[in-house]
């Protein structure tokens, strides 16, 4: 009896012979011949491999390699379900080696079960309507893939503490993204980011980023809070800021902003905490 793990390679084939081992793969090539060691090019599923009736394997035109996890044709044709979407996040992050899996792509739970994701829906047993995805210090290592903002009811996405990859691009598809956390994630850039105009809350903290604020950040009108502590922006804080009338709390805290505070900090009149602890500002407080 052997069980071998050739998921994640780029393999063109598999000898016939190894197909008539009925034990291998706990007895599953009894059942299912090669496809329990590897799916066929031309098809892909969850674990690119048959290990159940309900999970063999569904067509794809772009898997050209066997055990293929991924259906490229399926995202560029726009056929994409939420849990293909949340099945791309798993297997792009290293989700097999996650803290917990948390049930994650198993074919009979039903996404709105599985851990750290919550729905809209009041059915537990729902394949839709994601609204929060929390996976804050989960272990997620890679590239979240944009297809994460065509999510249509995502509101609440926390990211922090996972050494991750992420781009904004396609962001301005998550119209109802209303919290967006990712602190101590590796970012060093933002660009994009002003496209989800919806935001309320954005913290970027504890990561890498440099040089003089963007300013299309202060486009995210709707803001109440934004944590851009623990970075390097360097400059003067821009007076653009006047423009985040809805703000409440701003941390700055330990980052290289120079010279004196613009004095349009006075106009945001909502704002109850405000932390510049530990940058180079000089002159009074307008």
């Amino acid at each position: 009896m052997m069980n071998i793990d050739l998921v994640g390679n780029e393999i063109t084939g598999i000898a016939p012979e190894l197909c008539d081992n009925d034990k291998w793969m706990d007895g599953l090539v009894q059942k299912f011949d090669c496809d329990a060691i590897l799916c066929p090019s031309g098809t892909f599923n969850n674990d690119g491999l048959a290990w159940s009736n309900d999970d063999l394997w569904r067509e794809c035109t772009s898997a050209l390699v066997y055990g293929s996890v991924y259906c490229e044709a399926l995202v560029e044709s726009g056929v994409v379900t939420e849990r293909d979407i949340l099945e791309q996040i798993f297997y792009a992050t290293g989700g097999r080696t996650w803290n917990e899996e948390g049930n994650w792509t198993i074919p009979w739970i039903p996404i709105c079960s599985w851990k750290c994701i919550y729905c809209s829906s009041d059915f537990a047993d729902a394949d839709v309507d994601v609204e929060s995805i929390d996976l804050e210090a989960f272990g997620l290592d890679g590239s979240i893939p944009p297809e994460i903002f065509d999510l249509p009811s995502l509101k609440y996405l926390n990211l922090r503490d996972n050494d991750v990859d992420i781009s904004f691009y396609g962001i301005v598809n998550a119209m109802n993204l209303e919290t967006l956390l990712l602190g101590n994630t590796g970012s060093a850039s933002i660009e994009g980011v002003e496209y989800a105009t919806g935001l309320q809350e954005l913290d970027v903290s504890e990561n890498i980023l440099t040089g003089t604020l963007p300013e299309a950040i202060f486009q995210l009108q709707d803001l109440r809070v934004l944590n851009i502590a623990f970075n390097s922006f360097t400059g003067k804080f821009p007076g653009l800021i006047s423009n985040l009338v809805k703000l409440q709390e701003l941390n700055c805290f330990q980052n290289m902003f120079a010279g004196e505070l613009p004095k349009e900090m006075k106009s945001i009149l909502k704002l109850k905490k405000l932390n510049f602890g530990q940058n180079q500002l000089i002159g009074p407080i307008p």
